[in-house]
């Protein structure tokens, strides 16, 4: 008789996040301006999307060291495109 398989879902260890568009439009960088090395958090304003006559936010939703925006201020992007990349921290064991 076999064990029953145990299934315990998606395990993702890999440090590196992406911040990614949730609108197609022009992206805007804040000023001043987020810069590598940075310390963020969840809800940290990244930039804004304008699109189709409204602005919306672009916030972080991870606990991390900010490596660098890769989208540039005007560049017009679109959904699901990466904005920002990030070193991911956990929250229980940073300070």
């Amino acid at each position: 008789m076999t064990a029953p398989v145990v299934h315990q879902g998606d395990d993702v260890r890999l440090p590196a996040r992406l911040v990614v568009a949730s609108e197609p439009g022009t992206f805007r960088r804040p000023a001043p301006d987020a810069s590598a090395g940075e310390t963020v958090r969840p809800g940290t304003h990244l930039g804004t999307i304008e699109t189709l006559g409204r602005t919306v936010a672009v916030t972080s939703a991870f606990h991390g060291v900010l490596q660098g925006m890769v989208a540039f201020d005007g560049e017009r992007v679109r959904i699901g495109q990466p904005l920002a990349w990030m070193h991911a921290l956990d929250e229980r064991t940073a300070s």
